[in-house]
Parts: structure tokens; C-alpha cells; sequence
């Protein structure tokens, strides 16, 4: 069992991750959950929800992905930490 199917996530509060899924708004905990998760002590199954809207729930946590940096970030990163690389080998050898 996984919070997709527990009677206190509200589908009604959903948060869009900036590139793609959605976290839900637990009632119980006060905070937004993956509908991926395990099931916690909380856990009370939501007989009115259906196994279609469960199973969407589950794959928009699933791919929930709120990264915002650009490419070029990590293209940066990428470059620096090859530098680094360089500049150590020099140095060691």
C-alpha cells in the first residue's frame, strides 16, 4: 500500500512539480506527500477513490521532478570539476 490510496490525501491539493508530476496534501501530516510512499502509521484506505485514480496519483509521485537549474548549470559543473581533475593529476604527478 502506498499514500495513492490513503483517505487523507486530498486530490483537490496537488503540487506541480516545475518540470513534471505532483506531490498531494496529506490532511493527517499537514505537509505534501509523494504518492509513492510507503504507507505510514496513519494509513486509512480511501474506499471512494478508484484503482485508476489511485494508479495516477502513484505515477504523477513517481515522476515528480522539481529541478529548476538549467543545462548549462551542470554543463559548468561539469567543466570545473575536470578542471579540478587536471590541476590534481599535475600536481600529484
Amino acid at each position: 500500500m502506498t499514500c495513492s490510496s490513503c483517505k487523507y490525501l486530498n486530490e483537490e491539493k496537488k503540487m506541480d512539480g516545475k518540470v513534471s508530476g505532483s506531490l498531494y496534501f496529506c490532511s493527517k501530516l499537514g505537509t505534501y506527500v509523494n504518492g509513492c510512499e510507503e504507507k505510514c502509521k496513519n494509513h486509512e484506505k480511501a474506499y471512494c477513490r478508484t484503482n485508476f485514480k489511485c494508479d495516477e496519483i502513484y505515477n504523477e509521485g513517481k515522476n515528480f521532478y522539481d529541478d529548476d537549474h538549467k543545462p548549462s548549470y551542470y554543463m559548468m559543473q561539469l567543466v570545473i570539476v575536470i578542471i579540478f581533475g587536471l590541476i590534481l593529476k599535475l600536481l600529484i604527478l
